[in-house]
């Protein structure tokens, strides 16, 4: 009873939803076009208002006049990658601030790899993923200042039965012109 009494209401004051549409007057517009960007306005600033502060997740940023690229060193991943004066601050990237339910011990972010490989006269596959092996990896900026480019190197052997083993791994984040190259 009360949806039907909620639908009454909605159609009683939105005519529009009740004549087909080439009866429509131009003040429907008015209306629509209202409705539409207040929704967008409330959602943008919800939105914005759970962006994470880079400072106190202790990101590593790398940025330039086109982008502004943060990686995380707890998994080795791009966190965030924005446009440097983007009026709405859009993050194109997922991260586990955004998508708690996605923060397991082996999640995928952007920047993790997967290996399935085997060493020469051995039989079984071995899986190994970067996103697990942050008890060896190293992430080293080009510079401590202003840096561009963000070396996330692997060099021993993790413990973690699934991280990356039996081989050595470099990944590169370098910002150049209006690209990010990984």
């Amino acid at each position: 009873m009360a949806v039907r009494f909620w639908l009454k209401q909605f159609c009683t004051n939105w005519p529009i939803l009740l004549k087909p549409a080439a009866e429509h007057p131009d003040e429907y517009w008015d209306q629509a076009i209202s409705v539409n960007q207040t929704a967008a306005f409330i959602l943008t600033r919800e939105i914005g208002n759970k962006m994470p502060d880079l400072t106190e997740l202790k990101l590593l940023e790398i940025k330039n006049q086109h982008f502004s690229v943060a990686i995380d060193p707890q998994s080795g991943a791009v966190f965030q990658l924005m446009r440097t004066n983007d009026q709405y601050a859009t993050n194109y990237v997922i991260n586990k601030s955004q998508q708690p339910e996605l923060d397991i011990a082996d999640s995928r972010w952007l920047g993790d790899l997967v290996f399935r490989y085997r060493q020469s006269g051995e039989t079984p596959w071995r899986d190994a993923s970067t996103g697990i092996s942050n008890d060896i990896r190293k992430i080293l900026p080009d510079q401590m200042e202003n840096p561009q480019h963000f070396t996330v190197e692997y060099s021993d052997s993790s413990q973690n039965e699934k991280g990356i083993r039996d081989f050595c791994l470099k990944e590169s984040f370098r910002l150049e012109d209006n690209a990010l190259k990984w």
